[in-house]
């Protein structure tokens, strides 16, 4: 293996079989895909595709049925303060505060108040959350909780961001300021990042490259390369090759999407 592949994320071989009463489901077959340091990859694909299930076996929360996760080298068997995830369900401390909330990984690796607080205001900055750091999630809205989220997972210095449909719960215009946010902080903090949406927009609006997923049992059916110029703004949705790369998404989402009703009408 060079150099180059060791210092990526590698997903090799990944199948994944939930057994089942009424017959095995075959949620992932055969995934492989490699992600460079510091590189921005949207997962897209229908609904059931196993985006998320994918998502999560490289975050160390479920085990593949065959396959295996190589990070520098190193197969990844189980979670790792290499890997910070974020869900789309609000998964902050409601007794917490914005700080506290941010702080708490980082007290989980014994790093001290002083330094675990001065980590979580710098976050706070950078997720635009100055002037919100006593307040608790529940005085928040959904979008300033997701930042929270963001933050919190950025404060524990992962090597690898999982972002599994992190807007999917907010509407439109929240969702679009979220995006630009997002790619705000990862230019300022670059991580790899791996994002899990249904929303061929985003997926394409965020990433350098959008895996395309087929219908159960997931495979990638194609990688496009976005060449779109860095730094982006929503500009960029209105351009001609923004919209030529967003044709080429949603004709294969479609056809996908055909598969499964039909598979689903005809008992397959």
């Amino acid at each position: 293996m060079n150099t180059q592949i060791e210092q990526g994320l590698d997903v090799i071989g990944v199948s994944k079989i939930y057994p089942s009463k009424n017959g095995d489901v075959f949620a992932l077959d055969e995934i492989n895909l490699h992600v460079k340091p510091k590189e921005f990859v949207s997962l897209l694909g229908t609904s059931g595709c196993g985006k998320s299930t994918l998502l999560r076996i490289i975050c160390g929360l479920e085990k593949a049925t065959q396959g295996k996760i190589m990070h520098c080298g190193k197969e990844l068997t189980g979670p790792g303060a290499d890997r910070g995830m974020v869900f789309q369900a609000y998964t902050l401390f409601p007794w917490m505060s914005v700080s506290e909330n941010i702080q708490f990984g980082l007290k989980q690796q014994k790093i001290n108040t002083k330094n675990a607080k001065e980590i979580a205001a710098h976050y706070i900055d950078l997720v635009g959350l100055r002037g919100f750091e006593h307040q608790h999630p529940n005085s928040l809205s959904g979008g300033m909780r997701q930042r929270v989220a963001i933050a919190r997972a950025l404060a524990n210095n992962p090597d690898i961001l999982l972002l599994d449909e992190p807007f999917g719960a907010l509407d439109m215009q929240t969702r679009g300021v979220m995006q630009e946010l997002l790619l705000d902080v990862w230019q300022k903090s670059p991580k790899m990042i791996l994002m899990v949406t249904h929303d061929i927009d985003e997926a394409i609006f965020l990433a350098d490259r959008v895996a395309l997923m087929s219908s159960r049992p997931g495979k990638i059916k194609e990688i496009l390369n976005i060449s779109l110029e860095r730094p982006r703004d929503y500009h960029v949705k209105t351009t001609q090759k923004f919209m030529e790369y967003k044709a080429q998404a949603t004709e294969l989402i479609r056809t996908e999407s055909m598969k499964l009703l039909k598979g689903v009408q005809t008992g397959a």
